[in-house]
């Protein structure tokens, strides 16, 4: 079994995954609907980086474990940018879908 790498340095995924993530919510930062709702929002993604970082080197994850959680955050950001309310059928579709799958499988 492969060992995890244990420098974020030498993750190449992961700080691809991250960069990416963090020009997303740089996007969805400008102009959202409701800028308090989305302050608000986004203390879930200041919360879990705030555990994930801390405790990179202790308590790695696999790199699927952290793509399906920065899955999640884009989701969220999607959300917190529209609010839930108001995101467009586009997004909200797909998020209906993953929802109920997702609630099938358990």
């Amino acid at each position: 079994m492969k060992q995890p790498c244990r420098r974020f340095i030498d993750n190449s995924f992961l700080q691809t995954a991250l960069a990416c993530y963090a020009l997303f919510w740089a996007v969805l930062a400008i102009h959202p609907v409701d800028r308090s709702d989305w302050f608000l929002e986004n203390l879930l993604v200041f919360a879990t980086a705030s555990v994930l970082i801390p405790t990179y080197r202790k308590f790695q994850l696999s790199n699927l474990s952290y793509a399906l959680i920065l899955l999640f955050l884009a989701l969220h950001a999607i959300g917190a940018h529209y609010t839930y309310a108001k995101v467009p059928m586009v997004f909200g579709s797909a998020t209906f879908f993953i929802c109920t799958e997702i609630t099938l499988i358990a």
